[in-house]
């Protein structure tokens, strides 16, 4: 994305599951607020505008999103970075949480993603994954289905050989 200010890429994810949704609004407005899950800070992971304004949803508000891959070793290390809006203006009935698991282990609590503001959870450091399975269930008290505007995924590569020479 030429918008994107550490040079990622980003692309849809490639599931019939899933409902995409949008909007027009620039969520990077003085107004953005990011939050590593409890406590605000500035996040050096925020995606551009244009990644912010598509998200994935489930048609059915009692049925939950995952997200694995075959791709990366099971053994592998990793760093994981979600991001979330909301895009839609909630009404008085209508609730948007949910709980956020990684191979089945909780990670995060009872979330809400806040109308058009970015938040961004990640992981508390590098990780070993069992099973590459990230879950978004809703709460009990949900209306609506969980919501994910962008994920981010970094895998720690194993050095086959010596980095340095003996000397250094």
């Amino acid at each position: 994305y030429p918008d994107d200010k550490l040079d990622r890429f980003w692309w849809s994810p490639l599931s019939k599951d899933l409902d995409h949704i949008n909007t027009t609004v620039d969520l990077n407005s003085p107004s953005l607020h990011i939050s590593e899950s409890v406590s605000s800070t500035v996040s050096p992971y925020v995606p551009p505008s244009v990644v912010m304004q598509t998200a994935d949803i489930v048609s059915d508000p009692k049925i939950g999103i995952q997200w694995s891959s075959t791709s990366i070793p099971q053994d592998a290390f990793l760093f994981m970075c979600i991001h979330f809006a909301e895009l839609k203006k909630l009404e008085r009935n209508e609730t948007r949480e949910f709980t956020i698991t990684l191979d089945a282990k909780p990670w995060h609590e009872a979330f809400s993603p806040i109308y058009q503001t970015a938040t961004s959870i990640w992981s508390p450091g590098i990780y070993q994954s069992q099973n590459n399975l990230v879950e978004y269930t809703p709460t009990e008290r949900s209306t609506l289905s969980p919501i994910v505007n962008a994920m981010e995924l970094y895998t720690a590569l194993q050095l086959s050989g010596s980095t340095t020479k003996d000397a250094d």
